[in-house]
């Protein structure tokens, strides 16, 4: 490490990619078994530190999401990485690091990847920035399509990076997900229910007042999910004014059609991962991120539980663990009873 510190400080130069053995981990997670505590806690920090110091970072993984595993299967490791600096990502924004299987050696053969995959055109976005021609808005945005962007999947064992083929694979999929059995549904034919009077009926079909709409958009939660169009209700509130016509007379023309066009409920359906480095499609929980049209059916827990109440030093959140809190109060008033009768509890 201090080799390469000495080189890039005597270096001008500001596109630097590193590849190989580093013999350390830059998170707990990246490591399973052979946990050494504290111990790893400090060197995964100054790991961190050198690479700050360094300013380079990770790229993309696909593949194995460890390169380096014991003979018998019981420790596993990402010490091989690929870590480029911005000046790298200037020029290859689309690079990533490809895991292969490993053959003798106790280590995977890694490979550095630079290829533009098109998969056609991106959902319109609304970024509103002010001035957005800017080197860290643009490594922001760069950053944020290298996370994001699907690369490919593990596809009956096979690693595959064919848009074609991974479309194919996640069409397959959702249509087998949502695919409905043909089911022998009972009816209610001769049962009796109760129905609406004329003057209720008349109340369900009448137009929407200019006051009812505006009183519904307000009852939506500002930070929801956006919609295909990027906007959420903070902004449709702020700019009602403008939005205002529009909406009613959208309104009003579904009185007239009694439908609504096609595409006003559409929503992307976001695949977010359940595992640091998904490979296949089960990998993924898919979310639909809606906007005006819909609902969210429930919140998204976004880490697990365990993650929270682990200790910082081990790179989660220190949250304590009530279950754990309270057995230990528990445990304090019991012994405190029998050696303390006299007190007031």
């Amino acid at each position: 490490w201090q080799n390469l510190s000495n080189r890039k400080s005597q270096s001008q130069d500001t596109c630097w990619c590193l590849v190989g053995d580093f013999n350390c981990i830059r998170h707990p997670l990246e490591r399973i078994g052979n946990n050494r505590g504290n111990s790893d806690a400090h060197i995964i920090a100054d790991f961190n530190e050198w690479l700050a110091d360094m300013e380079v970072d990770d790229i993309p993984c696909m593949g194995k999401p460890f390169t380096w595993m014991r003979p018998n299967g019981t420790c596993k490791s990402k010490l091989d990485r690929v870590l480029v600096s911005d000046g790298w990502l200037a020029k290859w924004p689309d690079s990533s690091q490809l895991n292969l299987e490993r053959n003798y050696s106790d280590h995977c053969p890694i490979i550095l990847k630079s290829k533009s995959i098109d998969w056609g055109p991106n959902p319109f976005k609304v970024f509103d920035e002010g001035d957005n021609n800017n080197l860290y808005f643009h490594k922001l945005i760069n950053y944020s399509r290298r996370r994001n962007t699907l690369r490919g999947l593990l596809i009956d064992g096979t690693w595959v990076e064919d848009p074609l083929l991974v479309r194919a694979e996640v069409l397959q999929h959702f249509q087998n997900r949502f695919y409905e059995p043909q089911l022998h549904r009972p009816t209610l034919d001769g049962v009796s229910f109760s129905v609406l009077t004329s003057s209720q009926r008349d109340i369900m079909v009448e137009p929407f007042k200019e006051e009812e709409v505006t009183c519904a958009v307000w009852s939506c939660g500002n930070d929801k999910s956006p919609g295909p169009d990027g906007f959420n209700f903070r902004f449709i509130k702020h700019f009602w004014k403008e939005f205002k016509p529009d909406f009613l007379r959208f309104i009003a023309e579904f009185f007239v059609n009694a439908c609504f066009p096609k595409g006003s409920n559409s929503s992307f359906i976001a695949l977010i991962p359940k595992v640091k480095d998904p490979q296949a499609i089960s990998d993924f929980r898919p979310i639909s991120l809606i906007g005006c049209g819909n609902r969210e059916g429930k919140k998204i827990a976004w880490i697990s539980w365990s993650h929270c109440y682990t200790s910082r030093d081990m790179g989660g959140l220190g949250i304590k663990d009530i279950k754990i809190l309270n057995k230990a109060l528990l445990f304090k008033w019991k012994w405190m009873m029998f050696h303390q009768p006299n007190h007031l509890w």
